[in-house]
């Protein structure tokens, strides 16, 4: 999958096949299989906007600021980070997993 933004850049970033696909019951659908994917419903010009949503973004560090929006009256514009995260990370255990050895919130 490529991610794009309004100035020509760029980024390709893979997703696991079993990240696709949500069960029905999650979404209150019964017992079925659902793309987790969906177009996002807009009335920008821009109708290439999809929504991906938690299971889809799980391997990536995901970053939103509103900063460049806030600050400049002249250029309106928000700014998205994304990477894939390192698995041998500890941040979240040691703050949110009372099971961890290191837990120290």
């Amino acid at each position: 999958m490529s991610l794009s933004d309004s100035n020509g850049g760029k980024r390709d970033i893979t997703i696991p096949k079993k990240d696709l696909l949500i069960e029905g019951g999650a979404l209150g659908k019964g017992e079925i299989c659902m793309l987790g994917v969906y177009k996002y419903p807009t009335d920008y010009n821009d109708q290439n906007a999809y929504y991906g949503g938690s299971l889809f973004m799980q391997d990536y560090y995901v970053t939103m600021t509103m900063d460049p929006w806030e600050k400049n009256n002249a250029t309106k514009y928000l700014l998205m980070g994304i990477g894939p995260k390192n698995p041998n990370a500890e941040l979240g255990k040691k703050q949110y997993d009372p099971s961890y050895s290191k837990y120290d919130p």
